[in-house]
Protein backbone atom coordinates (compact mmCIF):
# COMPACT_ATOMS: atom_id res chain seq x y z
CA UNK A 1 0.00 0.00 0.00
CA UNK A 2 1.44 3.38 -0.98
CA UNK A 3 1.63 6.23 1.50
CA UNK A 4 0.29 9.76 1.23
CA UNK A 5 -3.14 11.20 0.88
CA UNK A 6 -5.57 9.76 -1.64
CA UNK A 7 -5.84 11.70 -4.88
CA UNK A 8 -8.64 14.21 -5.43
CA UNK A 9 -8.52 13.49 -9.16
CA UNK A 10 -11.80 12.09 -10.48
CA UNK A 11 -14.02 12.12 -13.58
CA UNK A 12 -15.58 15.45 -12.55
CA UNK A 13 -12.18 17.14 -12.44
CA UNK A 14 -11.28 15.67 -15.83
CA UNK A 15 -14.51 17.00 -17.33
CA UNK A 16 -13.81 20.45 -15.90
CA UNK A 17 -10.20 20.33 -17.17
CA UNK A 18 -11.40 19.42 -20.65
CA UNK A 19 -13.97 22.21 -20.42
CA UNK A 20 -11.09 24.67 -19.93
CA UNK A 21 -9.77 23.70 -23.37
CA UNK A 22 -12.95 24.98 -24.99
CA UNK A 23 -13.73 27.91 -22.68
CA UNK A 24 -10.34 29.58 -22.10
CA UNK A 25 -11.09 32.24 -24.73
CA UNK A 26 -14.29 33.24 -22.91
CA UNK A 27 -12.16 34.18 -19.90
CA UNK A 28 -10.31 36.78 -22.01
CA UNK A 29 -7.01 34.89 -21.69
CA UNK A 30 -4.67 35.65 -24.59
CA UNK A 31 -3.60 31.99 -24.73
CA UNK A 32 -4.41 28.94 -22.61
CA UNK A 33 -1.83 28.15 -19.93
CA UNK A 34 -1.21 25.47 -17.35
CA UNK A 35 -1.54 28.24 -14.74
CA UNK A 36 -4.95 29.14 -16.21
CA UNK A 37 -6.03 25.50 -16.05
CA UNK A 38 -4.76 25.34 -12.47
CA UNK A 39 -6.93 28.30 -11.49
CA UNK A 40 -9.91 26.97 -13.45
CA UNK A 41 -9.95 23.65 -11.59
CA UNK A 42 -8.65 25.13 -8.31
CA UNK A 43 -5.67 22.78 -8.11
CA UNK A 44 -1.96 23.58 -7.65
CA UNK A 45 0.20 23.19 -10.76
CA UNK A 46 2.46 20.63 -9.04
CA UNK A 47 -0.57 18.44 -8.31
CA UNK A 48 -1.69 18.69 -11.93
CA UNK A 49 1.73 17.54 -13.17
CA UNK A 50 1.54 14.61 -10.74
CA UNK A 51 -1.89 13.75 -12.16
CA UNK A 52 -0.43 13.99 -15.65
CA UNK A 53 2.16 11.38 -14.68
CA UNK A 54 -0.48 9.02 -13.24
CA UNK A 55 -3.56 9.51 -15.40
CA UNK A 56 -3.23 9.30 -19.21
CA UNK A 57 -6.42 11.30 -19.85
CA UNK A 58 -5.17 14.20 -17.72
CA UNK A 59 -1.75 13.96 -19.38
CA UNK A 60 -3.53 14.37 -22.72
CA UNK A 61 -5.32 17.48 -21.40
CA UNK A 62 -2.02 19.04 -20.26
CA UNK A 63 -0.52 18.26 -23.65
CA UNK A 64 -3.48 19.88 -25.41
CA UNK A 65 -3.07 23.05 -23.31
CA UNK A 66 0.50 23.29 -24.64
CA UNK A 67 -0.54 22.51 -28.22
CA UNK A 68 -3.38 25.05 -28.24
CA UNK A 69 -1.05 27.60 -26.64
CA UNK A 70 1.56 27.12 -29.39
CA UNK A 71 -1.08 27.30 -32.13
CA UNK A 72 -2.61 30.44 -30.61
CA UNK A 73 0.77 32.16 -30.18
CA UNK A 74 1.74 31.53 -33.79
CA UNK A 75 -1.59 32.66 -35.22
CA UNK A 76 -2.05 35.68 -32.95
CA UNK A 77 1.56 36.64 -33.57
CA UNK A 78 1.00 36.53 -37.33
CA UNK A 79 -2.11 38.69 -36.92
CA UNK A 80 -0.23 41.06 -34.59
CA UNK A 81 -2.78 40.42 -31.83
CA UNK A 82 -0.23 39.82 -29.06
CA UNK A 83 2.82 41.67 -27.81
CA UNK A 84 5.75 40.53 -29.96
CA UNK A 85 8.24 40.36 -27.09
CA UNK A 86 5.94 38.28 -24.89
CA UNK A 87 5.09 36.08 -27.87
CA UNK A 88 8.79 35.42 -28.58
CA UNK A 89 9.40 34.71 -24.91
CA UNK A 90 6.56 32.19 -24.74
CA UNK A 91 7.44 30.54 -28.07
CA UNK A 92 10.82 29.57 -26.61
CA UNK A 93 8.91 26.98 -24.51
CA UNK A 94 7.73 25.38 -27.75
CA UNK A 95 11.17 25.05 -29.32
CA UNK A 96 11.14 28.27 -31.33
CA UNK A 97 14.25 30.45 -31.16
CA UNK A 98 15.12 33.77 -32.70
CA UNK A 99 18.22 33.52 -34.82
CA UNK A 100 20.15 36.22 -36.61
CA UNK A 101 22.90 35.47 -39.09
CA UNK A 102 25.31 37.94 -40.59
CA UNK A 103 27.08 37.44 -43.89
CA UNK A 104 30.34 39.35 -43.94
CA UNK A 105 30.59 39.03 -47.70
CA UNK A 106 28.73 41.51 -49.87
CA UNK A 107 26.32 40.12 -52.43
CA UNK A 108 28.21 41.81 -55.29
CA UNK A 109 31.62 40.55 -54.13
CA UNK A 110 33.01 44.04 -53.54
CA UNK A 111 33.83 43.26 -49.93
CA UNK A 112 36.62 40.80 -49.35
CA UNK A 113 36.56 38.02 -46.80
CA UNK A 114 37.96 39.18 -43.44
CA UNK A 115 41.68 38.71 -42.91
CA UNK A 116 42.49 35.89 -40.53
CA UNK A 117 44.69 37.04 -37.68
CA UNK A 118 46.52 34.47 -35.63
CA UNK A 119 48.21 35.19 -32.30
CA UNK A 120 51.33 33.16 -31.71
CA UNK A 121 53.17 33.13 -28.39
CA UNK A 122 56.96 33.19 -28.42
CA UNK A 123 59.08 32.30 -25.41
CA UNK A 124 61.74 34.88 -24.61
CA UNK A 125 65.27 33.53 -24.09
CA UNK A 126 66.71 33.95 -20.63
CA UNK A 127 69.74 36.23 -20.73
CA UNK A 128 72.33 36.21 -17.94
Amino acid sequence: MSGGRPTKYNDEIQVKADEYLTKWEDSKEAVPTVAGLSLYIDTPKRTMYDWGDKFPEFSHTLGMVQTIQEYSLVNKGLKNEINANIGKFMMYNHGYKEKTEQDLMSSDGSMKQPTKIQLVGVRADDKD
